[in-house]
């Protein structure tokens, strides 16, 4: 089955003489890539050098990672070059371009491309030694009669980093198969498309999408399933599935945006030789947001409050009292400086005459304006404290005497107080008792609501994870909790998946219909030779926020640092370890089973949990905005910035900062880096004109 449309075709056939046209260009590609490079005597690695094989050979030695120029030279030389920055300044001006560090042949027999990381989506090219500017220190690279050069790469931008891998496949001779499989576990079926053998690129998102549903509402027992899910508010979206991991299709432009009508199938390239690939067809799930009791009752998540209050605090020698915005936060209770907040808009009546669909545009973009207004403030917040540490909430109390001062006496009658489970209190003041009462309430409700959610969210993890009736540590798990989704009744089969997996994978993140993108705890350190540290991160709005608990305030949890995600890169797993001193564990060959407050456990290495942020302090002026779906799911994706100033543009050798996080599970770890990864992807296209200029800074060698 094949369907093709007019549009579709003539984009494709546009995209096939492009790629007939890239080799007689000077420069094909050029970006600027996080690259670590290795070199090993050994000439026997296998074709796909993944982090499977590099464990295997251990050997390798090399440098570490590093931002390098990267740059697909076409027409004769058909060779990819990766240039540094000189040590001396001026070197650079006075040779007319930047010092070429690395050659990398593409017409060689021995060079092969390969997915290192389906997790951070780094991937791996290895060619035998190739002479490029002399270092003795890189001899090795250059000059060795035998070995292998092995070159790890990593884009900041997920779909920058498919489409290198996508155009190099296709130079170094990959071929698009005769058809695609698509899988339908929520009707345990699958539909075969055939790839059109003369127009293959037409055959695009939308077009198999049609052509699946099409497919399924034709049989009697699929129709009545699939039609009640879209009826329910579903929408069925394409995905590809690496056991556990849903990697989900949903950008049809590059970063410039250029239509990639590879979008899907550019999964043949992220197939890895140890773990099978499926594409998928799944109900594209959001943020749950009730809880179902055991009693049968349902909890649905109250809606935020947030407003100004006076704010109390003890001093040396007085009680200070202070106007701050308060703000709740998807379980957090926000403390903000009232003079760098934007409220909320007033309400209006919307204009007579509108249509249904006009009516549903303006709601769609007053969610996203309003989603946005919620990302800035939360990026002033000075502090906040967690509504699952909440004991009780109560009216305030005064000691003052009928002599005491009237007006003090009314400001505490509509004060009310937050008692913390460590004992601290926290006084606030509305504006009249009746908005105190009403902030008591939704808080209350909030911190109901929150609490049990989190427990069954922790629940919910180790079901996507494990299944029900797995056994660990010898002892049998039978279901304790119950949430909003159905429980599985046997352990996950890693080949099938799991049928909770798109609510794990859901779809806030790539909408951005939330205001906060994920949160948690992590342990993090800003060294290889550092102690962890228990950090609470947000991650909003193009930057990813850090909280910790201080001494003086227990119950508080203070913002310690912003990161910008400008200029930031994600890698994990072998990547990670390989440069890194074992742990205790490690060493001794055993992992232990790990206990959480919440009732999560887990027993993940050290190497599946953890992950680096590699990062510079540069902040961009045009932060990424979410554009609101206007009909379906689907058509979620980020607006393109309106080309602000480049600004600064840093030097490739300039210092750089690294933040190692471990996470709680190999699966929490994996879902943090797919997170980071889309709001990066969501910088890189609202600012694209400093990524241009970023891509294009500096000179190369001329042909």
């Amino acid at each position: 089955m094949a369907g093709t449309s007019a549009g579709s075709s003539v984009a494709a056939a546009a995209t096939l003489a492009e790629e007939e046209t890239d080799e007689l260009r000077d420069v094909v590609m050029r970006d600027r890539m996080l690259l670590r490079a290795l070199y090993t005597r050994s000439e026997d690695l296998p074709r796909l050098f993944d982090e499977e094989a590099a464990r295997r050979h251990a050997e390798a030695m090399g440098e570490d990672w590093a931002e390098r120029l990267v740059v697909w030279r076409g027409r004769a030389k058909r060779r990819i070059e990766i240039y540094e920055d000189y040590n001396f300044p001026g070197v650079a001006k006075l040779r007319g371009h930047k010092r070429l560090a690395f050659v990398i042949p593409l017409n060689s027999s021995s060079t092969n491309l390969s997915l290192y990381s389906a997790t951070d989506f780094t991937f791996c090219l290895t060619c035998a030694p190739t002479p490029a500017e002399s270092m003795t220190s890189r001899a090795m690279f250059h000059f060795a009669s035998t070995g292998t050069n092995i070159f790890i790469l990593k884009h900041k931008s997920r779909t920058r980093s498919i489409d290198w891998m996508w155009k190099l496949w296709r130079h170094m001779g990959g071929e698009i198969p005769k058809h695609v499989d698509v899988k339908v576990p929520g009707v345990d079926t699958r539909v075969r498309i055939f790839v059109p053998p003369l127009d293959p690129l037409s055959l695009t998102r939308k077009e198999i999408l049609e052509t699946c549903l099409e497919s399924l509402l034709t049989v009697h027992d699929y129709k009545a399933l699939m039609q009640r899910a879209l009826k329910e508010g579903g929408k069925a979206e394409l995905c590809w599935r690496n056991e556990l991991n849903l990697d989900w299709v949903w950008l049809s432009a590059d970063v410039n945006g250029r239509l990639r009508p590879w979008e899907v199938l550019n999964g043949m390239v992220l197939r890895q030789v140890r773990k099978t690939t499926h594409l998928e067809l799944r109900l594209a799930e959001h943020y749950p947001t009730k809880v179902v009791l055991a009693n049968g009752a349902t909890l649905t998540e109250p809606p935020a409050i947030e407003g100004y209050l006076h704010r109390y605090t003890v001093l040396t020698s007085r009680i200070n009292r202070k106007r701050v915005y308060v703000a709740t936060q998807d379980g957090n209770l926000m403390f903000m400086p009232q003079h760098r907040v934007r409220p909320p808009a007033p309400p209006s009546l919307p204009p007579d005459g509108q249509t249904d669909k006009q009516r549903k545009s303006a709601w769609a973009k007053f969610r996203a304006e309003d989603t946005a207004r919620q990302g800035e403030n939360i990026l002033v917040t000075d502090e906040y404290i967690d509504l699952r540490d909440i004991h009780i909430i109560r009216w305030a109390e005064t000691t003052l005497s009928k002599t005491e001062d009237t007006k003090h006496h009314l400001c505490v009658k509509r004060s009310f107080e937050v008692v913390m489970r460590s004992g601290q209190v926290f006084r606030l003041e509305a504006h009249t008792r009746k908005n105190a009462s009403e902030w008591m309430n939704h808080l209350k409700a909030l911190a109901c609501y929150w609490t049990r959610q989190h427990h069954v969210w922790a629940r919910f993890e180790m079901d996507v994870t494990y299944g029900v009736e797995e056994r660990r540590d010898g002892v049998l798990r039978p279901p304790t909790a119950v949430g909003w989704y159905p429980r599985p009744k046997e352990p996950v089969d890693p080949d099938a998946g799991s049928t909770l997996l798109p609510w794990y994978w859901h779809w806030c993140v790539i909408d951005g219909c939330r205001a906060i993108i994920k949160a948690g705890r992590l342990f993090q350190k800003t060294g290889y030779r550092k102690e962890f540290k228990h950090v609470y991160h947000i991650l909003v709005r193009g930057h990813l926020m850090q909280f910790q608990l201080t001494r003086s305030i227990t119950s508080a949890y203070r913002m310690i640092s912003s990161i910008p995600l400008a200029d930031a890169y994600v890698y994990s797993g072998q990547s990670v370890v390989a440069t890194m001193p074992p742990s205790r564990d490690e060493q001794q060959g055993h992992f232990i089973t790990r206990y959480y407050q919440d009732g999560f456990e887990a027993r993940d290495s050290d190497e599946d949990t953890t992950f680096i942020l590699w990062y510079r302090d540069t902040n961009v002026d045009s932060r990424p905005v979410a554009k609101p779906p206007e009909e379906a799911i689907a058509a979620a994706h980020v607006e393109y910035g309106a080309d602000p100033l480049p600004g600064h543009i840093p030097a490739l050798k300039d210092k750089n900062r690294i933040l190692i996080c471990r996470a709680r599970s190999k699966l929490e770890r994996d879902a943090w880096c797919w997170a980071l990864n889309v709001e990066i992807e969501r910088v890189v296209r609202g600012s694209v004109a400093r990524e241009s200029a970023v891509r294009e800074h500096g000179e190369i060698i001329r042909s």
